[in-house]
């Protein structure tokens, strides 16, 4: 997966040798070394082992961009784009835990990261949603793109998993307080409600 430009990481590095550190170096051949190992299989990988494996080769391109001619002059949502392992996708969205840490960590280059992610992965909801933990995560960083979720006004819902974080006691309770502006209760009539009505229709 993405040999080519690992490849060319790999002669950047080379190249600007006499400029950088032994030890430095060294790390970096390991870390190209261990991608090009593991790439050679990771399409029969699991979610966990697909996501590892887009984390790391996200991480040291981002690291080493200004000395790659392929990624020199992209902006932050070209680089992005670019960096996005698309063929691994299909096996990593099939995990709620890793699908939300991939939105974050590869899609949006991490919540740390400014300006906060704004990019949503619509492929992958319908798994996330299902589990409440990482739905009611990706709703707060991703949909409304801000860690800070507390102090901001004009929340958005996430009505389409709300019959799922509602199996939560927890983050069910916030989720109505923060985003729903009701009582648990009322939530849990309003998700019936829809339901009901969708039936019918």
């Amino acid at each position: 997966m993405k040999t080519e430009i690992i490849e060319e990481l790999k002669q950047a590095m080379q190249q600007t040798a006499h400029r950088e550190h032994k030890k430095t170096l060294d790390k970096v051949d390991e870390r190209i070394k261990s991608l090009l190992e593991t790439g050679q299989n990771i399409s029969e990988g699991t979610p966990e082992e697909c996501y590892n494996y887009a984390h790391a080769l996200h991480r040291i391109l981002c690291e080493h961009q200004t000395t790659i001619p392929s990624l020199i002059g992209k902006d932050r949502d070209e680089l992005l784009d670019f960096l996005r392992c698309k063929e691994l996708e299909p096996i990593i969205m099939k995990s709620p835990e890793w699908a939300y840490k991939y939105a974050l960590e590869v899609i949006n280059g991490g919540h740390t990261n400014y300006p906060f992610p704004t990019a949503v992965w619509k492929e992958a909801e319908p798994y996330i949603m299902k589990d409440p933990k990482w739905a009611y995560k990706y709703l707060k960083n991703i949909i409304n793109g801000d860690p800070n979720y507390r102090w901001r006004d004009g929340q958005e819902r996430w009505e389409e998993a709300e019959e799922y974080i509602l199996d939560n006691e927890e983050i069910a309770f916030e989720y109505a307080d923060i985003y729903a502006e009701m009582t648990v209760e009322e939530l849990k009539a309003e998700v019936a409600e829809r339901k009901s009505s969708e039936v019918v229709e």
